[in-house]
């Protein structure tokens, strides 16, 4: 394996790590967002409940206490997964900024590969180019 092929197996490998990374913070994210929306359907739910719990002629004021009490905990965790995410947003920003600047690296080394192929492929046909120019040389010289 020559020194840019070493080089570009590093590079794809932290590629791949960077893409690994950022696959786990959206899926870290999605979990965050369904997490809320459970919360604020938990809470919309508590608060169905005190809706509902004047309907029989007879409201119980410490239900609907502890129902509101409860819906508004819910409504605070959701504010921190918010909040949560909100960082998260960040370090996902980030990591898709190291993904792009990883896989720039890579296809860097790739052109250098394809340049140095190039050039060696020129080369060959030069000297393939030479050789027969030589022969040819040589035949005439002696015919």
């Amino acid at each position: 394996m020559s020194g840019l092929s070493t080089v570009l197996s590093v590079r794809t490998r932290e590629r791949d790590a960077r893409r690994l990374a950022l696959a786990k913070l959206m899926r870290e994210d999605a979990a965050l967002e369904a997490e809320t929306r459970r919360l604020g359907a938990d809470a919309q739910g508590q608060l169905a409940e005190v809706a509902g719990l004047g309907r029989g002629g007879r409201f119980d004021v410490r239900a609907a206490a502890d129902r509101r009490y409860h819906a508004l905990q819910l409504r605070r965790d959701a504010a921190a997964v918010g909040q949560r995410r909100i960082e998260l947003a960040g370090r996902i920003a980030d990591a898709r900024r190291e993904l792009t600047e990883a896989d720039a690296a890579r296809r860097a080394v790739e052109k250098l590969i394809e340049r140095r192929d190039a050039e060696a492929a020129a080369e060959a046909a030069r000297r393939d180019q030479l050789r027969l120019e030589d022969e040819h040389a040589a035949r005439a010289a002696a015919g």
